[in-house]
């Protein structure tokens, strides 16, 4: 590891190549600076030698990397990706790739615990993680700033989720463009940018299915619904209200100006209706965390649940496949029945004396 310190008068940097020692020195700080500075360029090669690297900006790093690799992402990572690096891009204003070291970044990650639940930050961190990473193949740097800096610890919790009477009310504490969303979720479990994004060129009347669109690692996915009778009826309300309206949008749902939803204004309107009505923490993942829940507590097979889902792998369905204490309660009170009725019978076929 290269460092600077002054020796008789003079300022040297003090560095190794392999088993080499090397101490040259300089008259200032300022030019053993920018010797270090170049030595941080180079990267360490034992057959060619030294091989320079190409001097990037962070901020553009990061526009490199939003136009090159996140599109290659669903619409849902790729505005986590956006997120990580913005916000990496604020705390370090004007600096090059190569500056950012694994001390910086250590304490940064101390400071997005402070904000944020574990789970967020090595969410963020995964995004901050493959940019570095990329930014060391496109020869921004030698070596990834994030080697070494470890995952932080998650405690699991047990998911909320919302009765049917919470659902009822909390759709009808919404403005209808919001609530038409809300009961789509809540009774298939769509993602939000699903629901979103949902067009009636995936709409089947006849056959009353939805077709689901999603891309993941570039890779374009279909998966196919059932319509229940009370999605049947809104997608109906939906198109007759379509017919009407000047504006032919091929997208379902549309906001109040009826243009496309953003989705954090949608997000942001249903955490709004939730604290007006007291249900903490409101939003559109409860509900699908909900139904599949539902679906779990019904006996449904974790692959059918998984097809509905639309998870690439049944042990992401699985964080899905809890049970609430009721549900837990009253199986334990059915166990707790079996077991006293076979040993009422016990007792009886010995005459009523324990054995």
């Amino acid at each position: 590891m290269a460092c600077i310190t002054k020796r008789r008068g003079k300022w040297v940097v003090d560095y190794r190549i392999g088993s080499k020692r090397y101490i040259p020195s300089f008259s200032t700080k300022g030019e053993a600076e920018v010797f270090l500075r170049e030595l941080k360029l180079r990267k360490i090669d034992s057959m060619t030698g030294f091989t320079p690297l190409i001097e990037k900006s962070l901020t553009q790093g990061i526009q490199e990397y939003l136009t090159s690799i996140t599109p290659q992402k669903s619409e849902r990572t790729a505005e986590v990706d956006k997120i990580a690096l913005d916000e990496l891009d604020s705390a370090f204003p004007n600096a090059l790739v190569q500056d950012v070291t694994s001390r910086e970044l250590e304490y940064y990650k101390v400071q997005l615990l402070k904000k944020f639940q574990p789970a967020t930050v090595n969410r963020r961190f995964n995004v901050i993680r493959h940019f570095f990473g990329k930014c060391t193949e496109w020869k921004y740097l030698s070596e990834n700033p994030t080697k070494g800096i470890k995952r932080v610890t998650e405690i699991m919790q047990e998911k909320k989720t919302l009765g049917a009477d919470e659902i009822k009310v909390l759709i009808e504490n919404c403005p209808q463009w919001v609530s038409d969303i809300l009961l789509l979720i809540s009774r298939t479990g769509v993602r939000r940018n699903e629901a979103i994004n949902l067009e009636w060129t995936g709409v089947n009347f006849e056959n009353r299915t939805i077709s689901i669109f999603s891309i993941k690692g570039g890779v374009h996915r279909k998966r196919e619904l059932p319509m229940t009778q009370s999605i049947f009826e809104l997608f109906m309300r939906k198109w007759n209200e379509r017919q009407q309206s000047v504006i032919k949008s091929n997208r379902v749902f549309l906001n109040q100006n009826q243009i496309k939803i953003n989705p954090r204004t949608l997000s942001s309107a249903v955490s709004k209706a939730g604290k007006k009505i007291g249900i903490e923490n409101a939003g559109l993942h409860i509900l699908r965390h909900t139904i599949l829940t539902d679906l779990s507590a019904s006996n449904q097979s974790g692959s059918i649940i998984q097809k509905l889902a639309g998870h690439s792998s049944l042990m992401t369905t699985q964080r899905y496949l809890h049970h609430g204490r009721e549900s837990l309660r009253k199986s334990l009170e059915a166990l707790e029945v079996a077991q006293n009725r076979e040993t009422q019978e016990a007792l009886v076929a010995n005459g009523n004396k324990l054995i």
